[in-house]
């Protein structure tokens, strides 16, 4: 760290190096908050998305499209928002010999 002397001969004043240091410690020092997950309202058709995907065998776009009435593309949105940072859930696709596609939650995650 510079001397107060060598602050003040290139025109830095020596309480503002002091105040930048001790903001810095205390941001490190200091958790951030942690996000709050926004709740998924029950009734709705994302609501419905979720607990097809919560369903042991989970569900193909098909069955998905039928119970909500989306189009495939709205269906793959949902699913983003869903897996992504609004819900925090994870979304895997597998491929089922019998159904095709089938979506489902990660019980793990």
């Amino acid at each position: 760290m510079a001397t107060d002397a060598g602050l003040l001969a290139i025109g830095i004043e020596p309480v503002v190096v002091q105040t930048m240091v001790a903001v810095r410690k205390r941001a490190k020092a200091e958790p951030e908050p942690e996000a709050r997950r926004p709740n998924a309202r029950t009734g709705t058709k994302q609501a419905r998305l979720i607990e097809m995907l919560r369903q042991v065998g989970g569900a193909t776009m098909e069955e998905i499209v039928a119970a909500t009435g989306w189009q495939s593309h709205t269906v793959r949105g949902a699913m983003s928002v869903a897996s992504g940072k609004k819900l925090g859930l994870t979304v895997l696709s597998t491929k089922d010999p019998e159904r095709g596609r089938v979506y489902r939650l990660d019980p793990v995650a």
